[in-house]
């Protein structure tokens, strides 16, 4: 749904925007596809604030169903059923988050320019895992426990700090960015999260920490 509604405000702003020469134009909403690979929307607005400085700010969005088999087994399951272990092999993802930069450009107003970055972004993920554990339930007013696969809710907050490079191109009004980089990503988990699931294997994962290359790209379309 979040997808449809990014794609429709996109189309229409292409519609509805008056003709401009683009060395005028120094507002442009962003969207970056390869958020999709994790789950996750990224959008944003980017403003020229002069010549050669850029700053942009925005969301980034995340929901859906993500599959961990191959890092989640303990040796305590391991008698469990080939039905439960498929159960477990899937996750719920949900999150949100924000971001800001800034670019500053070798050039002054030129269809392909070439920038140097500093980068700051935050996330925050809730996992609901399905994975076995001891779970209470009340009896006659006591309280018990039983071993068995339910729902344990996990979640983790990243802080990321990077320096880019990247080359920009515009066409007409269209705008497509791509960089490199490296930076530090800083992350806090729940209690939790460490006893059932790493998401810690690369950089980009829901639970990652430590220094990583920064890389990506986004395509925008220049507002006004």
């Amino acid at each position: 749904m979040i997808r449809k509604i990014f794609f429709i405000v996109f189309c229409s702003f292409t519609l509805v925007s008056s003709a401009q020469k683009n060395d005028s134009l120094k507002l442009s909403i962003n969207i970056t596809p390869q958020y999709l690979f994790i789950a996750g929307i990224r959008a944003d607005l980017e403003y020229k604030l002069t010549n050669k400085i850029n700053v942009f700010a925005g969301m980034q969005y995340y929901t859906g169903t993500i599959n961990t088999s191959g890092n989640e087994s303990r040796d305590i399951n391991a008698t469990s059923s080939n039905v439960d272990q498929s159960k477990r092999a899937n996750d719920n993802l949900e999150g949100n988050g924000w971001n800001t930069g800034i670019k500053y450009y070798f050039l002054e107003d030129q269809e392909y320019n070439y920038y140097l970055g500093a980068d700051l972004t935050y996330n925050k993920f809730n996992i609901t895992i399905k994975e076995y554990d001891y779970f209470p339930y009340v009896e006659d007013g006591l309280t018990f426990y039983e071993y068995r696969l339910g729902n344990i809710e996990t979640d983790s907050k990243q802080f990321g700090y990077y320096i880019t490079a990247g080359a920009t191109t515009t066409i007409k009004r269209f705008v497509a960015n791509g960089w490199i980089g490296f930076g530090y990503t800083e992350t806090a988990l729940s209690k939790d999260f460490n006893k059932f699931r790493k998401y810690n294997s690369f950089f980009g994962q829901y639970a990652y920490q430590g220094y990583a290359p920064y890389l990506g790209f986004k395509i925008g379309y220049l507002l006004f």
